[in-house]
């Protein structure tokens, strides 16, 4: 109030003279407390007026605290206006000034403060092999080499790929503490060109390139016998093999014709599979070789120096018959027409039947010899396995035993004809099982449910009753909670079985399941299902949970801010600021404009200092980013 009434009491003196007033000016853009990137260009505006000089007589200069003089040539406009660029400022909080200067020699200035960040350098390589004019081999691995830097990043930090134009990626890996990496590979035939690119942990990259010639080894003279496998040397290890050598017997391709051995004994000349030396008797017959079939054609087809052994018309048992006098085995000296006939399986005199007169003969044609089992080889009805004839106490089916019934349960064994599959077991018989889809089967209840044992003894049918013990559990039976598969669904302690619990899916392992999936009632915990609760609004975040008490000014995932899953995203800094002049230039701390949204950020009130100039209030204010729970 006192320099208002000084302005006033100025204005009423008639004796104040006139004087030249210094320029009033001010930077309008960008706001004080602005942030940039090192190497980003920042565009200065500002406004310059003065009563008495003409805006472009007015000497108008930049500055930065820490660069110093930036410009000293801007123009103003007749409007006012001066505007600067510059993207060379170093790193730090600039005190930028505009200076205006009148003609009187009158100066004013006018500043604000700009942050500049300090942005992470590329990394650098330099490639140390190979070197210009080296050949590399593709049969043989190549060695690589580059050394490496980087001005934020310890050396070992840094990842190296080496890749080629024609064959794609080389090799990649890490260079050590010293900046050296190395690595080798092989390439294929060609001229590669090759990229060594160096990675930093901020993703930022450096290049270097270089060529690399790769002859074939096919056009190299390995074995030094004259030739390569260009010019057809079939073994480039061996100064023995080429085009120009002479074929001896040692089991490989000496004069590169693709044949192996030709002209020696170790070949087979007539393509029969066997050669001289692997014993064939007639290398130019190709069916004569060891273990060829023998013909009747006077000659030794399989060189065992015997001819003509396994045809009609060769006796090879010595029995003094052939196949063609009527042997019926040429092989057996006791089988040939005449001989006597024994109990041996075989037809001894060749009249085509077996061991008749023996008792090896099924003398009653029913198919069994009393050697076979049965029991009265006179009766044809009498045999093993026979239908038993109940009533008459003959053994039919030659078991033994007539009409048995051993665990009186009213059923016949099946030993003799009956239908009692089990004929031990009382609890074993057709229909003591009527739950089972074939009642008429024979199936085992001892616990008398109605259900067949599913493990029964070998011949017995087998039910459903996975434990036949117990008359509580069958396909029947209600799950428990009791480590028991009541149902004999294969399965114990399902899920909804009595006495369960419901839990809900915690995926975040916060102790809070997910309110999106529905709980499951449990005996016991199960993978995700470990939680009594159901009111985590975002389970996949163990950070978003009720209750939760901290702001963020980052959203949990979904978009959404509400990490305390209260329904709503409350904010954190929920005013808007101001900059009184009827208080003596108070502020109110707050939000430029309006209340910000969640996660988003802008200008933020902070300070509010009277400007004599202008007999205004001038407002500090920075960047700020909403949060919110």
């Amino acid at each position: 109030m006192s320099i208002l009434a000084f302005i006033l009491a100025c204005e009423n003196d008639s004796k104040v003279s006139v004087y030249n007033a210094p320029p009033e000016l001010s930077i309008t853009a960008p706001p004080s407390g602005t942030m940039a990137n090192e190497g980003t260009t920042v565009d200065f505006e500002g406004k310059v007026q003065d009563r008495e000089t003409d805006p472009s007589a007015l000497a108008v200069s930049w500055s930065s605290t820490i660069d110093g003089m930036l410009s000293e040539d801007s123009v103003v406009e007749p409007d006012g206006s001066v505007a600067f660029s510059i993207a060379t400022l170093s790193v730090g909080t600039h005190e930028i000034t505009l200076a205006a200067t009148d003609a009187d020699g009158n100066r004013s200035e006018y500043s604000i403060d700009l942050g500049i960040l300090d942005v992470p350098d590329a990394p650098e390589i330099e490639i140390v092999h190979p070197v210009a004019g080296e050949v590399g081999r593709d049969d043989e691995d190549f060695s690589f080499a580059a050394k490496v830097s980087d001005n934020q990043d310890e050396a070992d930090l840094l990842s190296i790929t080496i890749t080629s134009e024609a064959s794609g990626e080389v090799c990649t890996g890490y260079a050590d503490k010293n900046g050296d990496f190395s690595c080798t590979a092989q390439l294929g035939a060609g001229t590669h060109y090759l990229d060594f690119t160096v990675t930093d942990t901020a993703g930022l990259t450096g290049t270097d390139q270089a060529a690399l010639v790769v002859d074939s080894y096919l056009d190299h003279d390995d074995d030094g016998d004259g030739w390569n496998e260009t010019q057809g040397d079939c073994d480039d290890t061996n100064a023995a093999v080429s085009p120009a050598a002479s074929e001896t017997f040692n089991g490989i391709d000496d004069d590169c014709d693709d044949l192996v051995d030709e002209g020696t004994s170790g070949f087979d000349d007539d393509g029969d599979g066997f050669a001289e030396v692997d014993g064939d008797c007639d290398d130019a017959d190709p069916v004569t070789y060891p273990g060829a079939a023998e013909e009747y054609d006077a000659a030794d087809n399989d060189c065992d120096g015997v001819t003509d052994e396994g045809t009609n018309w060769y006796d090879d048992d010595g029995d003094g018959y052939t196949e063609i006098a009527g042997d019926c085995d040429d092989n057996s000296v006791a089988s040939y027409p005449g001989a006597g006939e024994i109990e041996d399986g075989r037809d001894n005199d060749c009249d085509s039947v077996v061991d008749e007169s023996t008792a090896a003969y099924d003398d009653d044609g029913d198919g069994y010899s009393e050697n076979g089992g049965d029991c009265d080889d006179g009766d044809d009805e009498s045999y093993p396995g026979a239908p038993e004839d109940y009533g008459d106490y003959a053994d039919q089916d030659c078991n033994g035993v007539a009409e048995e019934d051993f665990d009186s349960d009213g059923h016949l064994s099946m030993s003799t004809g009956g239908d009692d599959c089990d004929d031990g077991d009382e609890w074993a018989f057709p229909g003591a099982a009527e739950n089972e889809s074939d009642p008429t089967l024979c199936f085992a209840d001892a616990d008398d449910d109605g259900w067949g044992d599913a493990s029964p003894a070998s011949g017995v049918e087998i039910g459903e009753d996975c434990d036949d013990t117990d008359d509580s559990i069958s396909p029947d039976g209600t799950e428990e909670c009791d480590s028991a598969d009541n149902d004999c669904d294969g399965s114990t302690d399902e899920v909804d079985a009595d006495g369960c619990t419901t839990y809900y899916y915690d995926y975040d392992g916060d102790g809070f399941g997910s309110d999106s999936v529905s709980g499951r009632c449990l005996c016991s915990t199960s993978g995700y299902y470990t939680s009594s609760y159901d009111t985590d609004c975002y389970d996949f975040d163990d950070n978003a949970a009720p209750g939760v008490t901290s702001y963020s000014t980052a959203d949990r995932g979904d978009g959404s801010y509400d990490w305390n899953c209260d329904g709503s995203e409350e904010k954190y800094f929920k005013t808007t600021g101001e900059c009184e002049i009827t208080s003596l230039c108070s502020v109110t701390e707050g939000w430029s404009g309006s209340v910000r949204s969640c996660g988003t950020s802008g200008s933020y009130i902070t300070g509010c200092s009277f400007n004599l100039s202008t007999l205004s209030c001038t407002t500090s204010s920075g960047s700020k980013t909403q949060r919110c729970r």
